[in-house]
């Protein structure tokens, strides 16, 4: 039986369905720590403004017809504009059959851990990030070891993010990281964290403190010189209140598939499509991201040996 015919898409770049967008948007969100984390936020290609409670509204007893107290917090609005973040993923061209949705299915995976790591890193890190902010900026920091045990190092942490004005709320952990932290316990013999693996989803949550954990690479992406003393520390986990971040993506992500492009690898080297007989896809799409005050997020690092 002869093979079916190899039909490339028309050259230039087309939006793919919104259920296909959607489904690589949510698939990058299980693989992102920070937007399992985070609140995300209808993000429109101008950009939106978004409303942060700064302080806590207070209510107070008043007598029939007396006055009523005004409370001390207002909202205030942080803008979000998106950003573009794109991805080439080269295949043979025989990979490539009739049925372009059935191709983009097989490859949405890749794409979406791509888009997650990226972003993961632009947001905690800051690496080539496009963002006004990223959430190692904090001086909110503790080093692992160094206190009377790592329960006491956290709540450490926990107390340099309220005497900021913020309530930890939950935790982001490295994948590598969770291991520093398995073993130790709190003050009454509990295990610091406890994780879950859901199998089916292919993430790993939990607990830490009692506070949700959500459990990723994205936070131990790199060691970084976060505390200002020059040294590449281990980022083990972030500390927060979530409440004080969003992200957003806009609608559908784009794509285009090539097969006559060179394209220049990561080690600059060259591969030509043509030639070894590759298609590439192209995907892109923009996200956003923004944080209220990144004095309400700390972070767990272990020092450098």
């Amino acid at each position: 039986m002869a093979e079916a015919a190899i039909t490339l898409p028309a050259a230039g770049s087309t939006l793919l369905p919104r259920d296909i967008s959607e489904m690589i948007f949510e698939d990058a969100r299980k693989d992102s720590v920070v937007q399992r984390a985070s609140r995300r936020i209808p993000l429109p290609y101008a950009g939106v403004g978004i409303p942060f409670m700064t302080g806590k509204p207070v209510a107070s007893w008043v007598t029939e017809g007396g006055r009523k107290p005004v409370s001390d917090a207002t909202v205030g609005t942080k803008t979000m504009d998106p950003k573009k973040l794109a991805v080439i993923v080269p295949f043979s061209v025989e990979y490539m059959r009739s049925d372009t949705v059935n191709l983009l299915d097989t490859l949405r995976p890749d794409i979406a851990t791509a888009f997650a790591e990226a972003f993961d890193a632009a947001a905690i890190h800051g690496t080539a990030t496009p963002f006004a902010n990223y959430l190692t900026e904090t001086t909110n920091s503790v080093t692992l070891g160094t206190g009377a045990s790592f329960y006491v190092d956290l709540v450490n942490l926990a107390s340099q993010i309220a005497a900021d004005g913020h309530a930890l709320n939950g935790f982001v952990v490295g994948e590598q990281g969770q291991w520093t932290i398995a073993g130790n316990v709190d003050s009454e013999g509990r295990p610091i964290l406890t994780t879950i693996l859901d199998a089916e989803a292919g993430i790993t949550g939990g607990t830490m403190l009692g506070r949700p954990a959500y459990v990723g690479e994205g936070v131990d992406i790199s060691n970084v010189a976060d505390v200002g003393d020059g040294v590449n520390d281990t980022l083990v986990a972030i500390g927060g209140d979530w409440r004080k971040a969003a992200w957003g993506a806009v609608g559908e992500i784009e794509y285009d598939v090539n097969q006559s492009a060179s394209l220049t690898l990561t080690d600059s080297s060259v591969l030509n499509l043509w030639q070894d007989n590759l298609v590439a896809l192209r995907a892109e799409a923009w996200y956003g991201f923004a944080v209220r005050d990144v004095q309400a997020f700390g972070e767990a690092i272990t020092a450098a040996a």
